[in-house]
Parts: structure tokens; C-alpha cells; sequence
């Protein structure tokens, strides 16, 4: 054997090699390094678009009679005080309101019915004359021994339509079934309210 493969390392032209020795067990987890500096902040966004707000509603303060003239028939109620408003057009004179911005709207109604007969009633906001279905709601009065006792019932909603720049809205009760007759009714403090949602 030549004396610089025996110490030094082998060599394959005079020795063999030996067995690979077993791997050795892994070494503990170092230290972990120092963080690194913070990058440089991207672009700012381009700045979202602003919300349009737009809301009001019409009122009447006190009573109206109403003038049924045949059942399933809508009356139109009379609104003629105006509420805060933005972006809506508040018309005192015809009863309505009118959207100047397309979306999603909140409507709210409510007002109390009075007759001196039993009937079947109901209410119902309309735009552009056509119920809003989601809108309409019915009620029946009731009335007592005493014919000259008059009972009152509330009629109030609130739901979420999409509604169209342009549309008009108005506030309208109806007799359902059947008119009685010498049939006296009114409202009391009606109220129309809409708010733009998105």
C-alpha cells in the first residue's frame, strides 16, 4: 500500500474503497436571521367613486276624506307637505315624488284608515300608476254595535324596489270586494317616505 493512500486519502490506483459510512444526524435549527427592510409602498389606488345620496318624502298633517267610487279601485291620497329631500323631486301640488337617480330604494308609508262601515281595505304605493306589488298591503275594519262609532286601522309598509330615473311614486288606498254604500272614509296623517340605497 503506498504510504500517501493509507493516510492522506485512497486512490484508485493501488486501493479499494470502503463502505459509505451511515449519514449523520441533522444539526439543530439555526438562529434565525435578521429581517429584512420593509419595500418600497405601492401606488396608491385611484379613488373610488362617491356615493350619490338622494332621499325625501311628502306628507299630509291631519285627516283627508277619501271618495271610493267603485271597489278595486285605487285612490290616490293627498300629500301635499314636503320632507327633507336630496336628488329626489318633491311635487306638493300632483302628490308625488319623482327619482332623479336609479338604484335601490327603501320605501315607507303609513297612514290611518277610518270608515263607518265594515270594509275590506288596503294600500299601496304606485309608480308610474302601476302598484308595486311588494308594496301593497290589506286590512279590514271592523265596526261595533254603536253604527256611529267609526274604527280606525293602520296601514303602514316598508320594502326595497328598484326603481328607474324618471319613475313617479304616489301613495293610494283601494276598497277591496265590495263598496258599501253611504260609505264615509278618510286618512289620517299619511306619510311617503324613500331613501336610495346603492
Amino acid at each position: 500500500m503506498n504510504f500517501f493512500c493509507d493516510i492522506l486519502k485512497p486512490c484508485p490506483c493501488c486501493c479499494e474503497r470502503g463502505p459509505q459510512g451511515k449519514r449523520g444526524e441533522q444539526g439543530p435549527q439555526g438562529v434565525p436571521g435578521a429581517q429584512g427592510p420593509q419595500g418600497i409602498p405601492g401606488e396608491q389606488g385611484e379613488p373610488g367613486m362617491p356615493m350619490t345620496r338622494a332621499y325625501g318624502g311628502l306628507f299630509y298633517l291631519g285627516t283627508q276624506l277619501v271618495f271610493f267610487t267603485a271597489p278595486e279601485t285605487y285612490m290616490k291620497l293627498r300629500l301635499n307637505n314636503a320632507l327633507p329631500s336630496e336628488n329626489v323631486t318633491l311635487d306638493t301640488v300632483n302628490s308625488t315624488i319623482i327619482i332623479q337617480e336609479a338604484g335601490d330604494y327603501e320605501i315607507n308609508y303609513g297612514f290611518a284608515m277610518s270608515a263607518t262601515k265594515r270594509i275590506d281595505t288596503g294600500a299601496a304605493v304606485r309608480r308610474n300608476g302601476t302598484v308595486i306589488t311588494q308594496t301593497r298591503i290589506n286590512h279590514t275594519l271592523y265596526i261595533g254595535a254603536d253604527p256611529a262609532v267609526t274604527v280606525d286601522g293602520r296601514l303602514s309598509s316598508s320594502t326595497i324596489v328598484s326603481l328607474l330615473a324618471g319613475d313617479v311614486l304616489d301613495l293610494a288606498a283601494i276598497v277591496n270586494n265590495t263598496l258599501p254604500t253611504n260609505l264615509t272614509c278618510a286618512a289620517n296623517f299619511a306619510t311617503l317616505t324613500v331613501k336610495l340605497l346603492n
